[in-house]
Formats: C-alpha cells, sequence, structure tokens
C-alpha cells in the first residue's frame, strides 16, 4: 500500500517530490497526485494517529482499489501448468488477463506499470535502432579493410593487424581491442569503391592528393600522343580511383629517370600490344628498351659515320 502519511509528513518537511519518491518507493506522479489530492481536501501534517494509510487511501481516492486488492495471479496453478507440454508463460498470461477482463478487473502488472513505472522510463533515441553485423577483417597492405566488396581506410600503423568491424545500413565501425579506429558512411553500388579519409594515410601517400586525373592528363599532353593514350587507359581501365593516381605517378617518375623520349616510345609500343596498357607493362617495356641501342633517334642519325664510305667511293672518282 502507499505511503499516504510518510508522504505527506516528508512534504511537511520541504522534501522534494523526487525524493519522496525515492524515500517511499512511488513514483513522483504518485507523490504529486496525493499531495494535490490532500491539499484540495485540506488535509495536512500533523494527522492524527487514528489516520491511517488505509483511512488515508478511502479518504483521498474512495473510487480507487489498492494495488494489493487486485486480482493476483494463481501461482500454483501456473507453476502445475507449466510443467504440460505446449503451455508457455505467455498463453497463462493472455489467460490471467482475459479473467481479469471477464471479472472488471484490471491485471496486477498493468495497474503497477500505470502506477508506478510508467513515469520513470527514459525517453526513446532521437535515431532508430540499427541491426548490426559483427565481422573480422584483416587490415591490407593499402591500409584498406574489405568489407562486402567495397574498401575502407583505417590508419596505417594497423597494417596486417585483425579488426572488428560494426556494419549497418548506412554506417561501417572499425575497432581495434575495442577501441574505435576509423568510421565510415557505407559504400552502395558497384563492388570496389573505397572510402579514403586524408587523416589516416601515411604523409608520404598523402601527396598523391594534389594531383588528379585532369593534372595528369595535362601532363601527358607535354610527353607526347602515346602518353596521353596510356593515362587515358589507366584512368579509366575500372581501378580505383586513387590506385590509378599511384600508377600514373609511377609514369611521371618514369620519365624523370629515363626521360620523357623513352617513355613516349614505351607508351607506344605498349599500345601496339594492348589498348590498355598498365604501368608494371610500361615500366618493363623502358627497361628493356635501355638494351637496345637503336630503339630511339638520335640527334646524330643522319649525320655520315666514321666508318660510312658514300657512293663516291665505289664509283672510282675519289677526287
Amino acid at each position: 500500500m502507499t505511503k499516504y502519511r510518510e508522504i505527506l509528513r516528508l512534504k511537511s518537511l520541504g522534501f522534494s517530490d523526487r525524493n519522496i519518491a525515492r524515500s517511499c518507493s512511488v513514483s513522483r506522479n504518485t507523490v504529486r497526485r496525493v499531495i494535490d489530492k490532500a491539499n484540495e481536501m485540506d488535509i495536512s501534517w500533523p494527522l492524527d494517529f487514528s489516520m491511517t494509510d488505509g483511512a488515508l487511501e478511502k479518504l483521498l481516492f474512495p473510487s480507487d482499489k489498492s494495488v494489493t486488492d487486485r486480482r493476483l495471479p494463481d501461482y500454483d496453478y501456473i507453476r502445475k501448468e507449466l510443467l504440460r507440454n505446449g503451455v508457455t508463460k505467455k498463453l497463462l498470461w493472455i489467460e490471467y488477463c482475459e479473467e481479469c477482463r471477464q471479472a472488471d478487473e484490471e491485471p496486477r502488472r498493468r495497474s503497477l506499470f500505470l502506477g508506478e513505472e510508467q513515469s520513470l522510463l527514459a525517453p526513446l533515441p532521437a535515431t532508430p535502432f540499427e541491426l548490426a553485423e559483427w565481422k573480422i577483417a584483416t587490415v591490407q597492405f593499402n591500409y584498406h579493410i574489405a568489407v562486402d566488396g567495397m574498401y575502407y581506410l583505417v590508419p596505417h600503423q594497423y597494417i596486417k593487424d585483425k579488426v572488428d568491424v560494426r556494419v549497418t545500413d548506412t554506417t561501417i565501425e572499425a575497432f581495434y581491442h575495442h577501441d574505435r579506429i576509423a568510421s565510415h558512411r557505407r559504400l552502395h553500388g558497384r563492388n570496389g569503391l573505397y572510402s579514403t579519409v586524408t587523416e589516416h594515410m601515411p604523409d608520404d601517400h598523402q601527396k598523391y592528393l594534389e594531383w588528379n586525373g585532369d593534372r595528369f592528363r595535362r601532363w601527358a599532353d607535354q610527353i607526347g600522343p602515346n602518353t596521353r593514350k596510356a593515362v587515358d587507359a589507366i584512368l579509366t581501365s575500372g581501378r580505383v580511383e586513387l590506385q590509378s593516381y599511384r600508377s600514373c605517378m609511377g609514369l611521371l617518375r618514369l620519365a624523370d629517370k629515363h626521360t620523357s623520349q623513352r617513355l613516349e616510345k614505351a607508351c607506344e609500343r605498349a599500345l601496339s600490344y594492348s589498348g590498355k596498357p598498365s604501368y608494371k607493362s610500361i615500366k618493363n617495356l623502358i627497361t628493356a628498351m635501355k638494351q637496345e641501342p637503336d630503339a630511339l633517334p638520335s640527334d646524330e642519325e643522319g649525320k655520315p659515320r666514321g666508318i660510312t664510305r658514300g657512293a663516291r667511293y665505289y664509283g672510282g672518282n675519289r677526287s
């Protein structure tokens, strides 16, 4: 039974509704309801000893039934019924509620919820609950993890480590030893897409982001038409953009190392073998061409050599 006397006594001492509810093991709504009703009927502390909690309940809420007067389940019956095949607690609960309805009574569990527990419920989360799936992934040498055919960057120091991955419809999160190390919006569409966070890349790799497809094409135009075709082929090869940039940077380094002329010639030869040459094939060709002395035209080509005899020599007129 509700401690009506204690509620009124504590209120007279200036306690807050929250503290009274905690002390009397009731909800704040119940405390406020008792105090408002007592004020309405001009009932205040101190009370006569004859004014028990039961008497106060009849006086304040004459039409209400005490929680203890609610119809209780027959627990002996429930224990016996649960031993029978096919009988569940849910089935017995439905049966109990139906008996209460027929007797024009409220089930005790519901009355307890409405009177004591409902006001203590926390509000629902601002965003709907998302079902999550957990997976294990290994961080690859390009510091990405593969999840359902897509690639997500994690800090480069975790290369070769196994991480736990939390997957929802909207988010991919990577955890290492229970600490979250990366979070990405989940990618959708064709397989092979990459999600990259610049801060997770090594410093010497971040420089690739200073380049884009247009800048590589302008650079290739300065070398020659075959280099331009090779760069176009690499950029449109279906690879992830970041990976194709690295291949194009490799071509740039080849030009610095072997000269632009040799790179143009190597691209020409690579294009004769395949319409979509790779950086590796061009690199192998330009290395092999170093062994071919006549692979490229020289500035000296067309000039007479010291061991070359002209037509005049063989014609007999040496003057």
